[in-house]
């Protein structure tokens, strides 16, 4: 996944500071890594021989989506189902994974839904 989230390094460095996005990119990168259904999908080849480059470019666009989302909204929040949205989605068409059943929640991704809602003041 870091070859594919360099891209997105540079995208969201435009909101994000360089090391902010790096962490980012780190963050993003472990619980991927921690996410039972996506790795599944990956080793299993659920999205074919490129399945591993399909996660990376899921990984790549919500790097992306929280740029995107930030810089459209300043300081604003996030909205989090616009996240869960997307990692539905993409399980569903990369990978013909249905995970309506809590998956997203699961392995972490719900602290990438978490990081989009700004902590109270």
């Amino acid at each position: 996944m870091a070859s594919s989230s360099r891209t997105a390094d540079v995208a969201a460095s435009r909101v994000l500071s360089e090391k902010g996005a790096a962490a980012m990119a780190e963050c993003v990168g472990l619980l991927f890594g921690k996410w039972t259904a996506l790795q599944l999908a990956v080793q299993n080849q659920w999205g074919g021989h490129d399945s591993q480059a399909k996660a990376d470019r899921l990984a790549s666009s919500v790097l992306s989506w929280f740029t995107r989302a930030a810089a459209a909204r300043g300081a604003g929040a996030l909205d989090p189902d616009e996240l869960e949205d997307l990692l539905y989605v993409t399980m569903d068409e990369s990978f013909n994974a249905d995970i309506d059943d809590g998956g997203v929640e699961e392995g972490g991704a719900v602290s990438l839904k978490e990081a989009a809602i700004p902590a109270p003041r």
